[in-house]
């Protein structure tokens, strides 16, 4: 590699992580609600700007990607502040909601998916295959984050709320539909697609770190939020990232993923039953 192409690719890596910056939302979180739709939409724009630098093409098909996954956070705001809509969801079951809400991913999923087929990516790449449940330790490591992680959330209860489980367990099938629609696409979008488009300008590590980071700045207005959520998210973001690898497929990420999801929301429901 020539002087020129390495000094190219340090570029296209450094503005790939400024753009991974943009597509967490971070800008739209830390603005005024009024502005954040316009700031939201404006750093897709952004990103799509960014892609067209001739100097970062390396990094093309990752700021592409960023650009679909920045999509769902101001469209998601876009439609729940048309009239009636927020009236309507805070009138609504926590798991209807959590299932609405989250569905809006699917099409970042899809813009990702385009990319992805144009890019000619297999599906080894992306890792969408189950993989193998026993590789690296997976086999115990994964059904005790699924156990574990979900606890966390449930331990955090008011006391008594246990009590209107049975209340709750007819929401299950919604629950989990709301979960996996949530766990997939966040894994596709922030494991396997972009560990495969940030692979072109860097190595494994920062690819790992990258993908993660974005992940969890994600959740700085979610469920856990703030910044000690953004911590536990990115945390959480790696371990899946390694679980990925080590499965060699979706087995264990999208598992967990889906247990931690239903943690969430189930803890959510619980609590607003015990008030």
């Amino acid at each position: 590699m020539s002087v020129l192409d390495k000094r190219n690719t340090s570029s296209a890596a450094l503005a790939a992580c400024f753009a991974g910056l943009v597509a967490s939302g971070i800008p739209a979180a830390l603005s005024e609600p009024s502005w954040s739709i316009g700031i939201g939409v404006a750093g897709t724009a952004a990103l799509l700007l960014m892609s067209t630098v001739p100097s970062w093409s390396p990094a093309r098909p990752l700021l592409l990607l960023f650009a679909a996954t920045s999509v769902f956070g101001w469209l998601t705001t876009v439609i729940t502040s048309l009239p009636g809509v927020a009236g309507t969801l805070v009138s609504l079951p926590i798991p209807v909601v959590f299932l609405a809400v989250n569905s809006v991913k699917l099409v970042s999923v899809g813009l990702a998916a385009l990319l992805a087929r144009r890019q000619r990516w297999s599906l080894d790449e992306l890792y969408l295959r189950p993989g193998s449940p026993r590789a690296g330790g997976w086999l115990i490591l994964g059904p005790l984050l699924c156990l574990l992680v979900p606890g966390i959330f449930l331990a955090e209860l008011p006391s008594g709320a246990l009590a209107h489980l049975p209340s709750v367990l007819p929401w299950l099938p919604v629950m989990l539909a709301g979960c996996l629609i949530n766990a997939a696409s966040e894994e596709f979008l922030y494991r396997g697609a972009a560990l495969r488009a940030a692979r072109e300008v860097m190595p494994l590590a920062p690819a790992l770190a990258l993908g993660s980071a974005v992940f969890g700045l994600s959740h700085l207005g979610g469920n856990p939020g703030g910044w000690i959520g953004v911590l536990t998210s990115a945390a959480f973001g790696l371990a899946c990232a390694f679980a990925m690898l080590s499965a060699r497929g979706f087995v264990w990420n999208l598992t967990v993923h889906v247990c931690a999801d239903l943690g969430i929301v189930l803890s959510l429901t619980l609590g607003q039953m015990a008030l």
